[in-house]
């Protein structure tokens, strides 16, 4: 099988930092590359980077997609926020500006529950906004996706803040 293979790039030896990438893009000509890093307890940042694996200048699409609990929520821009029994989940998802890397431009933005968009305008498909605990079951989830397309290198920033 043409299994998609993964890399650790970085570790800090901590569990405060790592960096890994796999190649299950190279139809699209395209590296996943994400890093990991906790800011403190309550503040983690996770950086996408989407890098070319050879020389073209191809526009590519790409996704930030968090599958979350069903909780109550409300959203602004790609700024989310869930009411969790343990407080507030703030979950910012952005375009991230590093020197040399084209700025991606945000095209979409969904909230999706048991197959159903509820927040953009993008058709859902069925089966997204379900979470399966165990083999056949399913309960709703909520599914949030933020859609963005530039020339690699491109990378985005999701922040995560909880409590």
């Amino acid at each position: 099988l043409d299994w998609a293979q993964a890399d650790i790039i970085h570790s800090n030896g901590s569990d405060d930092s790592i960096t890994a990438e796999h190649d299950g893009y190279r139809s699209l000509k395209a590296i996943h590359r994400r890093t990991l890093q906790r800011q403190n307890p309550n503040q983690w940042t996770v950086i996408d980077h989407i890098l070319p694996s050879v020389k073209s200048k191809s526009v590519l699409h790409s996704y930030v997609h968090w599958l979350l609990p069903d909780f109550p929520w409300t959203i602004q821009d790609s700024n989310l926020e869930l009411s969790s029994p343990g407080g507030t989940i703030r979950i910012s998802v952005t375009p991230l500006v590093v020197q040399c890397h084209h700025l991606p431009k945000i095209n979409s933005i969904q909230i999706i529950r048991a197959g159903e968009t509820l927040h953009g305008s993008i058709p859902s498909k069925p089966e997204m906004g379900w979470f399966s605990p165990t083999y056949f079951v399913k309960q709703p989830a909520l599914s949030f996706c933020v859609g963005f397309y530039a020339e690699p290198p491109y990378s985005m920033i999701t922040i995560w803040r909880l409590g």
